[in-house]
């Protein structure tokens, strides 16, 4: 369970932060 939530949050914020990334630079465009 631990390791199954970890490897899913992971993904996640990995997600999360790239498209974070992917916004700020369209917005400074």
């Amino acid at each position: 369970m631990g390791q199954t939530d970890h490897s899913w949050d992971s993904r996640f914020w990995g997600t999360v932060k790239l498209n974070s990334v992917i916004g700020k630079t369209y917005a400074i465009f």
